[in-house]
């Protein structure tokens, strides 16, 4: 017999459903930071949205899924400060990248903290296999963009960029742990984590 239409779920129209789908990778992100991602449940992400918590499967089939575009959220607004950042610098290859790690931090420290602060704290945990491999392929995006800018730096023989740049993708990434609105903007710290690296390693 079927469903009367009281009991069947329909989603809401196209514009509603992504405007609240965009609050909903927020809040999530809010709560995965909050509480760690194995201790947040989908019921504490609907209460903190005040919707009953089978309405999050109308847009994510799973808390993975909701994870994945969390991450991926972040990333993509990372990527968009960066690449707006490079639009507006010169060909010098170090003031691309100094422009590119402020714009990092802008994001990443600013109004965007929680999505992003999701990159650099669920990516080393114990997820599984299928999982990792979605999260490092959206990430893989930034690491490539960094990748480039360092291949263009005049780095004095016998420096490793590989290494080089390591170091600055791990300085960038976690001062989202101890950072706090101070006498530094975010774009300042970026741009002299960029310099202490600098001075060592220039032709």
């Amino acid at each position: 017999m079927p469903k009367s239409a009281s009991t069947l779920s329909v989603p809401p129209p196209r514009a509603k459903f992504d405007k609240r789908r965009d609050k909903l990778l927020v809040i999530a992100a809010r709560c995965f930071n909050e509480q760690g991602y194995d201790a947040a449940s989908m019921r504490d992400i609907a209460r903190e949205m005040a919707i009953l918590p089978g309405t999050i499967y109308y847009y994510f089939p799973s808390k993975e899924s909701l994870l994945v575009a969390v991450h991926q959220e972040g990333v993509r607004r990372i990527l968009a400060k960066i690449e707006a950042a490079l639009a507006k610098s010169s060909a010098d290859p170090w003031e691309r990248l100094s422009n590119a790690s402020a714009a990092y931090l802008e994001s990443m420290l600013g109004v965007d903290r929680d999505l992003c602060a999701v990159i650099i704290s669920e990516f080393p945990r114990r997820h599984s296999k299928d999982l990792r491999a979605e999260l490092l392929a959206a990430r893989q995006i930034v690491d490539d963009r960094f990748r480039n800018l360092v291949a263009d730096l005049p780095l004095r023989r016998g420096v490793s960029r590989s290494l080089w740049r390591l170091a600055l993708m791990g300085q960038l990434a976690w001062t989202h742990a101890w950072y706090q609105k101070g006498k530094q903007t975010p774009g300042e710290i970026g741009r002299r984590l960029v310099d202490f690296l600098r001075r060592d390693s220039e032709n």
